[in-house]
């Protein structure tokens, strides 16, 4: 097996037991290993563009590969169980995607160490060129602004407001495509049609994406600057946000602010704010084991009761209902 091959699919070059077939234009690749009470089993399919890997570990606690790939490029990594670190070469970059979680990432850096955290990993890696996504879409149509977390920008680089959760929806199309039930050829064609139709229905998803040529109802420049507001808050969920705070970032009245902001992410700052609050609390409380009253401290609140009601009315149900017997 070539050292170049192991590259382009993020392998390191001394990994062993690799099947590769191709078939037209597409390439299946499986890779196994068993040692002792760990086993592992990778596998997918490389064409022009895409590469889709899936990966189902038993490991006693976690284990670190290194990991080079060829050029950048744009992805999803979505993960089922476990959690998933990456840590580039200098130390400069780190994400962490938790269980029920998925990143949208471009791969500005390509080399580093990725950690598979978990007795049980399982997960879903697709990789993407822009020019692969515009043969898929065409022209024009865009993921929105800073829709894929970019590793080189180290001000997003917050390990969990980025990511975000894995419906049930999205869960059950996830699944399809790592149980596939077929083998070789047959499973290299289908993985490729559901591949292709995740993207789809991910970027051209109403909330991810843009078309060009669809007039927002902004300048390009209000736009970018409600995405500013955006950066800002997600920077800041511990402390307490304001509207005339939110809007001397942009130097805005706070009408327009609260305008613009609603034009563009069709609700209000505060109904957004609240949901990005909740939606960290519950990532913190899962995969964190953060007592609810630390959690909600962390994302703004002193008072874990108004956390509490909030939490209630934002996702319906109580905190304490995320795991039995979680700390208050």
């Amino acid at each position: 097996m070539s050292e170049g091959f192991l590259k382009s699919i993020g392998y390191p070059a001394n990994t062993k037991n690799v099947y590769v077939a191709n078939h037209g234009q597409i390439t299946f690749f499986r890779i196994t290993e068993e040692e002792n009470a760990a086993a592992v089993a990778q596998e997918g399919i490389k064409l022009d563009g895409l590469t889709v890997i899936i990966r189902k570990l038993k490991v006693p606690s976690s284990r670190m590969m290194e990991v080079a790939y060829p050029e950048p490029c744009l992805g999803f990594h979505f993960v089922l169980e476990g959690a998933f670190e990456f840590l580039d070469v200098n130390g400069g970059s780190f994400f962490l995607v938790p269980s029920d979680m998925y990143l949208p990432i471009e791969w500005t850096i390509t080399t580093g160490q990725k950690k598979f955290v978990g007795e049980n990993y399982t997960s879903l890696e697709v990789l993407f060129t822009k020019n692969y996504l515009e043969r898929l879409l065409g022209k024009g149509v865009i993921p929105s602004c800073d829709y894929f977390h970019n590793l080189s920008n180290t001000t997003y680089n917050n390990p969990i407001l980025r990511t975000k959760s894995i419906s049930e929806k999205l869960r059950s199309s996830l699944v399809g495509i790592i149980d596939c039930p077929y083998d070789d050829s047959v499973k290299a064609s289908y993985l490729e049609c559901k591949t292709r139709w995740l993207l789809i229905d991910l970027i051209m998803n109403r909330e991810n994406y843009r078309p060009m040529n669809v007039d927002l109802g902004l300048p390009v420049s209000e736009y970018k600057s409600i995405e500013n507001v955006v950066h800002h808050i997600q920077k800041n969920l511990k402390n307490k946000l304001t509207i005339k705070e939110l809007s001397e970032v942009v130097g805005y009245n706070t009408t327009k602010l609260k305008s613009n902001f609603k034009i563009v992410h069709k609700t209000t700052i505060f109904k957004y704010i609240t949901k990005l609050r909740m939606e960290t609390a519950k990532t913190l409380i899962l995969h964190e084991d953060i007592p609810i009253a630390q959690a909600s401290y962390e994302v703004g609140y002193s008072n874990p009761q108004h956390f509490t009601k909030a939490f209630k009315k934002t996702m319906g149900y109580l905190p304490s209902e995320l795991k039995p017997g979680v700390k208050q």
